[in-house]
C-alpha cells in the first residue's frame, strides 16, 4: 500500500512550529518520525530574535513526549542542529552560498 507522507517542515521555521505540526502526524498514525529542528532558531536576523535555549529545551521536550504519547510504536530520530561554524567555514569563500545566507 502507498504510504502517505507528512511533511510538517516549512522555511524559516522553529521548534515552535515543529510543535505544531504533532497533532498533524500523530493523526496520521506515522510509524517513523524524522525531526531536525533548531538551525532557524539560533539564525535569526538579530540575536534578540534567537529562541531563547529554555524555551526550545521545552518546546522541544514537549514535543518528544507528546509525540512518543501519540505515537508508542512509532521510531522516532531526532537530528542534531548543524555545526553551524563548520558551514560557514566551508562555504564563506562561495559567493554563491554567502548570497543564500
Amino acid at each position: 500500500t502507498e504510504r502517505e507522507h507528512i511533511w510538517g517542515a516549512r522555511d524559516g521555521g522553529t521548534v515552535t512550529n515543529a510543535a505544531a505540526a504533532v497533532d498533524k502526524v500523530v493523526a496520521a498514525e506515522s510509524g517513523i518520525v524524522l525531526i531536525l529542528v533548531g538551525a532557524n532558531d539560533v539564525c535569526r536576523p538579530t540575536v534578540g530574535d534567537v529562541t531563547p535555549p529554555e524555551t526550545f529545551a521545552a518546546t522541544y521536550t514537549q514535543m518528544l513526549t507528546d509525540l512518543r504519547e501519540g505515537l508508542p510504536d512509532a521510531r522516532i530520530v531526532t537530528l542534531s542542529i548543524p555545526d553551524l561554524l563548520q558551514l560557514w567555514d566551508i562555504g564563506r569563500s562561495d559567493a554563491r552560498i554567502a548570497q543564500l545566507w
